[in-house]
């Protein structure tokens, strides 16, 4: 991506690299003047060259360098090689603008003097319309290189300035050019202490053809670094250390979606991510800041995404932004900070998120049971409409959660995060559709005579569902039960349960308690426990299974003699089965009491056992010892179908 009205350069090769480029005009970058002496014209000749000011450079502060004729300058030694060669393999410190077989011998010599840059000191090195060895004259290359003094920042700060506005040629016939010099060894432009760690080379550096004028996409007068003039190339070096040059790529991402280009709705939050590239992206450091505009051009901020820390060239996501009204928004992120690394930004108008309504609707909130037993669960389900003509995405629905209440669990098509408030994301939703999300919520077991009210918000609108909370009565209870889960009703003598519909081959967990002798209402001839009906369960294939706990102090043998003779099945008249006097078979009896009288005797339950009609199915009992004389019996009962059917 290109920086901000700039063409960058990317360690892959040249980026955005034609005269396209916003706000790039045409090469001519060589600046006049710069010229009041003359190196005479030569072949592989240098010369030493005074500053006019101090610079510090690397760990080196020089007040003077060695010109060379072969397109750069040295600061610690001259260089007369002709074949540009990796400028980490220097083994001294270079600045090279174009490094290759220059000859002057039959073309315009090198020029250099000093001048002025933006009201700043400045020293350039003019190679302007030079041959190529050996003095081929049928093409030129024109350049230049300045030093510019910015000791306006800090003693010894400067500025490099790579200056292109003719390349004809890349190689001298001396290194493998053609009678064109094209090919052979290439040329060489960028910056060196003479180790690895402290080179850059411009992309295309070595590559035949990259930097000719005749390659629009890669030659070094299509394209420009940290400035909108085409052939301008600048690098600033801040307490010795160059500023590589430095690109920001972006993506962002939004309601389910990602890229340079994406439309949400508003509410939904958005993000705008970043990498750097560039020579030292992997040990960058400094800051990104991410800014949101109203304008392609960047210029009326509208929302801030946050200033992040870059650590080791990984630069954190921005922070989440949401637009409560439609329009169209431009994303930048510009990085600075490092000496390292050139500032940079990505280019307004690169990044842009189209803000639709969809006119969503939080249409119902339905709460199950209503009322409810304190201390027992609540399904909430929160239904979202979308009433607009154009479908919705990344659409979320936040819910606040009763006051006294707690998450045991939340469902939705994009999952759900949060304990209170919790937001649940339910992803696109089409014109006219609708998506919905499941909440269960546990009440307190205090909350008895109170109610609660659930409210939920998606895109500002809200609905809500007020829930009864009942106290606690022995032997009674309602709450919503997850196929698997449980519901205690408490207290002695029980009376009537209540279970919800939890689904075809869902296990319920009912724990009933007693105390002394009143297990089954006095003697055991009484009923004790009344099972409702269970709507949904018509089919014998798919029974009820009911886990039936009782708790007592008396002995276990009493226990086992009262307990099961309470259970009986109610049917849909309310009507209870005639208790059958004994566990012998009746000739009358269907299949599923036969088979429950022949598991009651092989589990030694008293004869007082009553069978409904149809009879359940008592597929096995535990006893656990609760100490200090007290058990709880559990047994597994299999409700049939009213038909009187059974099936396992």
């Amino acid at each position: 991506m290109a920086i901000a009205a700039i063409t960058t350069l990317g360690s892959a090769g040249l980026v955005g690299a034609t005269s396209t480029t916003a706000g790039a005009v045409a090469p001519t970058a060589v600046r006049a003047g710069f010229d009041s002496s003359t190196f005479a014209g030569n072949d592989d000749a240098s010369t030493p060259v005074a500053l006019p000011f101090p610079i510090h450079f690397f760990t080196g502060d020089y007040s003077s360098l060695f010109l060379n004729n072969n397109g750069n300058v040295t600061f610690d030694a001259a260089l007369p090689t002709f074949t540009p060669f990796d400028l980490s393999t220097a083994n001294r410190v270079i600045v090279a603008p174009f490094f290759a077989d220059v000859d002057t011998r039959s073309a315009s010599p090198v020029t250099y003097g000093s001048g002025t840059v933006d009201g700043h000191p400045a020293f350039g090195f003019n190679w302007p319309g030079v041959a190529c060895f050996d003095q081929i004259s049928s093409v030129l290359n024109r350049f230049q290189l300045i030093l510019i003094d910015r000791s306006d920042v800090a003693a010894g700060d400067f500025d490099i300035e790579f200056n292109y506005d003719q390349i004809q040629w890349e190689t001298g016939t001396a290194s493998g050019g053609d009678p064109t010099c094209q090919g052979g060894n290439s040329a060489r432009a960028g910056y060196s202490d003479g180790t690895a760690v402290n080179t850059f080379e411009l992309p295309g550096s070595a590559v035949n053809g990259a930097f000719l004028d005749s390659n629009p996409v890669t030659g070094l007068i299509h394209n420009s670094v940290n400035s909108t003039q085409l052939g301008r190339y600048i690098f600033g070096v801040r307490a010795g250390q160059p500023r590589t040059p430095t690109s920001v790529s972006t993506s962002i991402t939004g309601g389910g979606n990602s890229g340079a280009s994406i439309a949400v709705n508003t509410g939904a939050p958005v993000t705008d991510s970043t990498t750097l590239s560039g020579a030292n992206a992997a040990t960058a450091s400094g800051t990104v800041s991410y800014t949101v505009y109203s304008d392609a051009a960047c210029t009326t901020a509208v929302a801030d995404g946050g200033t992040k820390t870059v650590t080791s060239g990984t630069v954190p996501s921005s922070d989440a932004v949401t637009f409560s009204t439609a329009g169209t928004r431009y994303w930048q992120a510009s990085y600075s900070g490092d000496n390292a690394n050139s500032p940079s930004a990505s280019t307004c108008g690169d990044e842009v998120v189209t803000v639709t309504a969809a006119q969503l609707l939080v249409t119902s909130i339905t709460g199950t049971p209503d009322p409810v037993t304190a201390g027992n669960n609540v399904k909430y389900t929160v239904t979202v409409s979308n009433t607009g003509g154009t479908a919705a995405t990344g659409v979320q629905v936040v819910d606040t959660l009763p006051a006294t209440t707690t998450r045991v669990s939340a469902t939705a098509p994009g999952g759900c995060v949060g304990t209170g408030p919790i937001t649940c994301s339910l992803g696109t939703v089409a014109a006219g559709g609708s998506a919905a999300a499941t909440i269960i919520v546990k009440t307190a077991a205090n909350s008895g005579g109170t109610t609660v009210t659930d409210s939920a918000t998606s895109s500002g609108s809200t609905a809500n569902f007020t829930t009864h909370i009942v106290a606690p009565v022995p032997g009674s209870a309602s709450g919503f039960v997850s196929p698997g889960g449980s519901i205690d009703s408490g207290g002695a003598n029980p009376a009537r349960l209540t279970l919800p519909n939890t689904g075809p081959g869902a296990t319920v967990t009912l724990t009933q308690r007693t105390t002394g002798n009143n297990f089954c209402g006095g003697p055991c001839n009484g009923v004790a426990t009344f099972v409702s009906d269970f709507p949904g369960y018509p089919d014998k294939n798919h029974p009820v299974d009911l886990k039936l706990t009782f708790v007592d102090s008396n002995p276990l043998s009493a226990l086992l003699d009262y307990a099961l003779s309470t259970i009986y099945k109610v049917r849909d008249d309310a009507t209870v089965g005639v208790p059958v006097p004994d566990c012998l078979d009746n000739p009358n009896w269907t299949k599923a009491q036969k088979k429950a009288a022949a598991v009651r005797r092989l589990l030694r339950i008293g004869t007082q056992s009553g069978i409904a009609n149809p009879a359940p199915c008592v597929d096995g009992r535990t006893v656990t010892s609760l100490g200090h004389g007290k058990y709880a019996v559990t047994f597994d009962i299999l409700f049939l179908s009213d038909d009187g059917g059974f099936s396992r």
